[in-house]
């Protein structure tokens, strides 16, 4: 066999097993690529999604002449990159954390391809395989707070200048005839995603100096927020000039797609005057053929990428069969903690909401003239997609009914028993002191990422488990101070845990004597 023919038939091979290699990865992973097409599908933040697999898949296409005569490799490196992947998103499925799997499933194709087809190819593909990652819908919701204040001071800065008298108060914008809000839909968070997106694209195929690509994208950043701050502005002389129903509604939105639309026309046109033309095409050497693996080791490194692959499914699966079921013995509230009497069964005055969880407890409890109101809920087992403690819908207090009074949360330490997250909730008239903290498997926990870690030991260990909320509050008023509540909250939450501690015990005894 001549080394043309051989070197050939290595690239068929190589092809043959990514095509194995994609099929498997929609087999294994199609339900996180249908819950990843759903958010660009629901969230109008990321609808360009859609188009970045088919623009990436187009600028690999136009690379093809760069790869003619690389041999491809199996690369170490690609495979711990295709494993790590895979057991991030195993991780992310056994925690129910969306981002985490969604991250994943999409490393794991550049990592695929590293692994395959080896160093040379991927560095031939970068741009291409690193786009990929603007299909990630990461966490927008800061950066859409901090547009929206940034829009707000921009807006009321050129209304100043131009003549207009306005007062800014947050991402409010009042004017003599009517209060405007910088909503989130106003922020332009959609508009400032998607031209990084474009513009990171235009830098590739049209500018080959790393100069003028850095200083392309630094004004991507900066166009956007400015034209946004500029939208907002003619927004509100349209209504301050010819009325509010001239700025608002359907005239405000298509206002918003023309403006947006224009403003990344003319930067890119901006732009244009300074690009560079295309490098010629680079063949490699034909000796790059003689570096080309045995067929043996050939196999075995594209086997090895296949197995990297199915490592996170893999992982899952052992964990969901080792893992026992959990029982639970009825929801019902307590009649009593110690001296605190049930009061009223089924009580919600936060309007708690939880989607079918396993325990369900809202009551009211008294002591006395004080009394305190119970917020109990729990799941069992692994997280799962629309059934789990942290998810859209599910939430220990009503927005539309209570704000909170300060903003943040304060964690306190109190003698008796472990942290507690602390909240000051106002409405109706009247305000609610609150205390919460989350357990699994009686492991406290005051926050998110620490409920996710014990989850993940507990599951890795092959534990049952049993994730829950707890939330006590009580009113504040005049008869009450905040020390007084906070006493009241100490007195019940005390008595909460010597019951919750001795029923533990209990089970305990009970696993023993079995």
């Amino acid at each position: 066999m001549s080394a043309m023919t051989g070197f050939k038939r290595h690239r068929q091979i190589t092809h043959g097993f990514f095509l194995a290699f994609l099929l498997l990865y929609i087999l294994l992973f199609s339900t996180s690529l249908y819950r990843l097409a759903w958010v660009w599908a629901h969230d109008g933040t990321f609808q360009y999604g859609y188009l970045i697999l088919p623009i990436s898949a187009f600028l690999v296409w136009s690379r093809r002449k760069n790869l003619e005569m690389v041999a491809f490799s199996p690369s170490l490196l690609g495979l711990f990159a295709l494993v790590s992947s895979s057991l991030l998103w195993g991780i992310g499925e056994l925690v129910g954390v969306q981002l985490l799997e969604q991250f994943a499933i999409i490393a794991m194709l550049p990592s695929g391809v590293l692994a395959i087809y080896g160093t040379a190819a991927s560095r031939a593909l970068l741009f291409p395989l690193a786009y990929l990652f603007f299909a990630f819908p990461w966490p927008a919701g800061r950066v859409t707070v901090f547009l929206q204040h940034v829009t707000a001071e921009i807006s009321v800065h050129v209304l100043q200048a131009t003549g207009f008298v306005t007062y800014l108060h947050g991402v409010l914008i009042e004017t003599p005839i009517a209060t405007w809000h910088v909503a989130d839909a106003c922020s332009g968070v959609k508009f400032f995603i998607a031209s990084l997106a474009l513009s990171a694209l235009y830098t590739n195929l049209f500018y080959r100096s790393w100069k003028r690509r850095a200083i392309f994208m630094v004004m991507a950043f900066i166009v956007p927020i400015i034209a946004n701050g500029l939208r907002v502005y003619f927004t509100v002389v349209i209504g301050e000039v010819f009325g509010v129903k001239y700025a608002t509604g359907t005239d405000h939105l298509i206002f918003g797609w023309q403006f947006f639309g224009t403003v990344l026309f003319l930067f890119f046109l901006a732009g244009w005057p300074f690009r560079q033309d295309q490098p010629d095409i680079h063949v490699p050497n034909i000796s790059l053929m003689s570096r080309q693996l045995q067929p043996q080791r050939l196999l075995i490194g594209l086997f090895a990428g296949i197995l990297c692959l199915v490592s996170g499914p893999v992982f899952v699966r052992a964990v969901e069969v080792h893992t026992p079921v959990l029982s639970f013995h009825g929801d019902m509230p307590k009649q009593h903690y110690g001296e605190w009497q049930l009061l009223m069964d089924g009580a919600n005055p936060l309007g708690a909401h939880y989607y079918k969880p396993d325990i369900n407890i809202m009551a009211t409890y008294i002591d006395g003239m004080a009394h305190v109101n119970l917020v109990d809920v729990a799941y069992r087992g692994r997280p799962q997609h629309g059934r789990k403690l942290f998810m859209l819908g599910n939430q220990w207090y009503s927005p539309d009914q209570w704000q909170t009074i300060k903003a943040g949360e304060q964690v306190l330490t109190m003698p008796d028993f472990s942290k507690v997250r602390m909240q000051v909730l106002s409405g109706d008239g009247m305000r609610m002191l609150v205390w919460y903290w989350y357990e699994v498997n009686h492991r406290t926990a005051t926050n998110v990422l620490g409920v996710k870690w014990h989850q993940l030991l507990a599951q890795s260990m092959m534990m049952p488990l049993n994730t829950r909320i707890v939330v006590v509050s009580t009113p504040l008023s005049g008869s009450q101070d905040r020390q007084q509540a906070e006493a009241v909250l100490a007195r019940f939450v005390r008595a909460f845990r010597m019951h919750e501690a001795a029923k533990l015990q209990l089970g305990t005894l009970a696993e023993g004597v079995g």
